[in-house]
């Protein structure tokens, strides 16, 4: 295991744990665990300070939220291996994936929004104004997002965003 582990994502089949390791020595990368010898079986380096990470529903891509790159690491599970690099995020906290796999919904606190990334380009598609977000869910049912607003005390929910079809 990495240094200062901080985010966990397990695949769809229960087969893969991915964990972000935040801190220096070996951090910034993202420790890839099999779950049947629980073991580490790849470490896969990625931007700096990697905290929120999610995987897409069809479990074939995961996405790292690099708070001091300002960028998201894609990472195809096949390979263990970063494929692309979406820039445009600042100091991205959580992350979570629509239940279609066609966008990674990433929180910004100190920019005070969510990225909207399109999954087949992996680029910034939009931009929503949110006061200090700080994580992301989705609703796998209905398709709402919900968004926790530290300094409110509040939670942005489907009047703000919601996934595209």
């Amino acid at each position: 295991m990495g240094s200062r582990p901080f985010g966990v994502a397990v695949n769809p089949a229960g087969t893969r744990v991915y964990v972000t390791n935040n801190g220096g020595g070996s951090g910034n990368t993202v420790s890839v665990i099999d779950t049947a010898r629980n073991s580490v079986i790849a470490t896969v380096p990625v931007g700096a300070a990697p905290t929120g990470v999610a995987i897409n529903p069809a479990g074939t891509r995961v996405y790292v939220g690099n708070i001091n790159s300002f960028n998201v690491s894609v990472i195809d599970t096949t390979t263990n291996t970063v494929i692309a690099t979406v820039p445009g995020v600042a100091n991205a906290t959580s992350v979570a994936v629509n239940s279609s796999g066609t966008q990674v919904f990433v929180t910004n606190p100190s920019v005070n929004n969510v990225s909207i990334i399109d999954a087949a380009s992996n680029t910034v598609s939009s931009t929503v104004a949110v006061a200090d977000p700080r994580s992301v869910a989705l609703n796998p049912v209905d398709g709402r997002a919900y968004i926790s607003n530290q300094s409110s005390d509040t939670i942005t929910s489907e009047r703000i965003l919601r996934e595209s079809p």
